[in-house]
């Protein structure tokens, strides 16, 4: 997902659950999904800082949507 603003406010994007793996969760595994999350700044004098990805500490619990 990408998101491009020309403000420093986001709004917020459209949900989706077409990237989530198809349910239930495994059985006898955790009730999360890992997420992978990425963040590249431009500004508007079209500067682009290094892209920064953490995989590690993001995690998603569906709460009773998208089919969980």
């Amino acid at each position: 997902m990408t998101q491009t603003t020309t403000g420093p406010v986001l709004t917020a994007v459209a949900v989706s659950c077409a990237w989530l793996p198809p349910p239930p969760l495994p059985a006898g595994g955790p009730t999360w999904l890992p997420l992978t999350v990425t963040l590249k700044i431009r500004d508007d004098q079209g500067n682009v800082s290094a892209e920064a990805s953490n995989n590690g500490g993001a995690r998603i619990f569906p709460q009773g949507v998208c089919g969980y």
